[in-house]
């Protein structure tokens, strides 16, 4: 029979520093019980298991920021129109959690009616690279109306496929007095 254990670990060297490995022994046996035949390796793991923890790190400060702005802020594929991301003011915002606006075309967010000056908006977005709009309405899952100032950016990210993104964020509701049922 042959078997294979392998973990991680980690340990010091002789000068003090501390290292992660991973490691991995394959055993070779004949007759059920005699060892015929060892076979380790041993791999030092600590720079990937560093830049790893380092991304973690940076992706809940990226998290944090954004949960805790003011203004309602979502990422949109510029090329598709889907939402990449939300914050959590957006949530209270659309009556949405973030699971149900994530994948959804930006025009969902909008009046039916209104739908086709959002797309028209959202591409003049692209081409110039960021506009600050007039104020917009938001249908809410109650069917409310929320009227909202918008301001976005066209972010070019590195290593990115699909091409840019568009980052909105307005203050929430423009003028809450405006705020109306339909």
């Amino acid at each position: 029979w042959t078997g294979v254990v392998a973990g991680e670990g980690g340990m010091r060297d002789e000068w003090g520093k501390y290292g992660l490995f991973g490691w991995g022994v394959h055993a070779q046996c004949e007759g059920g019980s005699h060892i015929v035949g060892l076979t380790g390796v041993w791999r030092d793991i600590t720079a990937q298991q560093r830049a790893f923890m380092a991304l973690q790190a940076s992706e809940e400060k990226y998290r944090r920021r954004i949960d805790l702005a003011n203004d309602a802020i979502l990422v949109i594929d510029a090329e598709s129109g889907l939402l990449l991301d939300a914050n959590l003011r957006l949530e209270e915002l659309t009556g949405r959690s973030r699971e149900e606006l994530v994948g959804q075309h930006f025009t969902s967010l909008y009046p039916e009616r209104m739908r086709n000056t959002h797309e028209s908006l959202f591409q003049e977005m692209v081409r110039k690279g960021g506009v600050i709009s007039k104020e917009l309405w938001i249908r809410r899952t109650d069917g409310q109306l929320v009227p909202v100032a918008n301001s976005a950016s066209v972010l070019e990210l590195r290593g990115r496929r699909g091409g840019p993104q568009i980052m909105l964020s307005g203050p929430g509701p423009a003028n809450p007095a405006r705020t109306r049922q339909q």
